[in-house]
């Protein structure tokens, strides 16, 4: 198993994400190699950087509390750019409209309360 993703390069991984909005594997590798330039002890490959976005963006508040961490609000908000990006559903029915659920700076804000444990 890889090195724990700290704040510091999952605060890299949204930025890059949000700018380059990828779909593709071919262009999740290409964000991969320049996540590479700014961690290049972790050596993390598209795949895995693909896989931690979407595990922090379907992430769901924490136990006892309706609020999520403004980072995991960040990666939803993305999540919905990709989806309009690709015509993509996100909820309201009519693909490429945004749910009613969704704020438009920090995305998704359904408060539902899942709980998805963290790898």
């Amino acid at each position: 198993k890889g090195f724990n993703f700290h704040q510091k390069e999952i605060d890299c991984l949204l930025k890059l994400t949000n700018e380059m909005l990828p779909i593709s594997g071919k262009e999740w590798d290409e964000l991969a190699m320049r996540h590479h330039s700014f961690f290049p002890e972790h050596d993390r490959n598209g795949d895995s950087l693909k896989r931690k976005f979407y595990r922090i963006a379907k992430k769901g508040p924490p136990t006892g509390s309706p609020d999520r961490p403004d980072y995991v609000r960040y990666a939803k908000a993305i999540m919905n750019k990709i989806a309009i990006k690709t015509d993509g559903s996100t909820g309201s029915g009519v693909p490429g409209e945004t749910s009613e659920n969704f704020d438009s700076e920090f995305g998704d804000v359904d408060d539902d309360n899942e709980d998805e444990n963290e790898e």
